[in-house]
């Protein structure tokens, strides 16, 4: 009885991870001609998961039903780890809402993922593969010659089988050096070069392979300098600004290549927790997901918790560009 206990759950294992490398390598696709996302972003979490984090992604995930989940960056607070395996075990509590739902989900990495991890004896690299390793996740390789981790594009394919939309994810990096140029500089780090050239080569073969541009969202974790300068121009119409936009100093160009191939519609980060805005600065929408983690700093006083939750996305196959999107309370899920 034992040993045929034994071999059955190694036979459920084994069926289980299959299951999972078949679903990850079949491509998405629109569902009744909408595909929804959500957002979740900066857990931050230390080497115990916040109950409160976890009941929050799980109802919101049970209300939304959504196809992908995407986590933009501070999964955890690698400052507060003493080895690998608590990091390990932190990011698939992370993970266990989608996974114990079949929910597709990927991720971008921020600037406290990157805090200790010389001190830990880890990298961006085993941390991402730790979490490739779960079935339902669907972060690809990542390009050869690129700066960082995570750089990956997601297709989702039309009616007619072609990629309709894409789903970006950069790596924008932590923390700029403390000097360049002989001047002091310091804050956070930008996308780099040669991914603003991944992302373009990327969009033009979209486009050469289906004679057609293909919008698409990008993500990622450091918001842009044209977020603060939009919301300056009075140009955020939805949501709130409760501290200033914390950029990098450089200015990466990432913005203006984004322009220049006319398919992103859409750019969404994190980092700063208690901003929750939406805007438009020169066709492009540029907004925040406040952050989900309970275990990291809030609004002050009694509403430290309010804005707590998640960005959610719907995007029409009919016209992907005219996607809505709306910012939705933990608060609002109970408990």
């Amino acid at each position: 009885m034992l040993g045929f206990g034994f071999l059955s759950v190694v036979c459920l294992l084994a069926s289980s991870a299959i299951a999972g490398l078949s679903s990850r390598a079949e491509p998405f696709r629109f569902r009744q001609g909408s595909f929804k996302i959500v957002q979740f972003t900066d857990p931050q979490d230390g080497p115990v998961f916040h109950p409160k984090t976890k009941a929050a992604m799980e109802r919101i995930l049970d209300a939304e039903k959504p196809d992908l989940v995407v986590i933009t960056g501070d999964l955890v607070s690698t400052g507060e780890f003493q080895n690998k395996d608590q990091v390990r075990r932190s990011l698939e509590a992370l993970a266990q809402p989608m996974e114990s739902r079949r929910i597709p989900w990927a991720a971008t990495f921020g600037n406290h993922d990157c805090d200790a991890l010389d001190r830990l004896g880890i990298t961006k690299g085993d941390m991402m593969a730790w979490m490739r390793a779960l079935p339902q996740n669907r972060n690809t390789d990542d390009p050869a010659g690129v700066p960082g981790v995570g750089n990956n594009l997601l297709r989702v394919l039309g009616a007619d089988g072609k990629p309709a939309f894409a789903v970006w994810l950069l790596d924008s990096h932590s923390y700029a050096p403390a000097e360049v140029g002989g001047q002091k500089l310091g804050a956070y780090g930008w996308i780099q070069p040669e991914q603003i050239g991944w992302y373009a080569w990327e969009s033009h073969a979209l486009e050469a392979a289906g004679g057609r541009k293909v919008p698409g969202l990008m993500f990622f974790h450091i918001p842009l300098p044209e977020f603060g300068a939009m919301h300056a121009a009075g140009l955020a119409k939805e949501g709130e600004k409760n501290e200033d936009e914390c950029p990098s100093l450089i200015n990466s160009g990432m913005f203006g290549a984004i322009l220049a191939r006319g398919d992103v519609a859409g750019v969404f980060v994190g980092h700063d927790h208690v901003n929750t805005y939406v805007g438009t600065w020169y066709g492009v929408r540029l907004g925040y997901a406040g952050n989900i983690g309970f275990a990291t700093y809030g609004l002050k006083g009694e509403e430290r918790d309010r804005l707590r939750g998640a960005r959610v996305f719907e995007v029409g196959e009919k016209d992907p560009r005219a996607f809505r999107t709306r910012y939705v309370l933990a608060s609002s899920f109970g408990g």
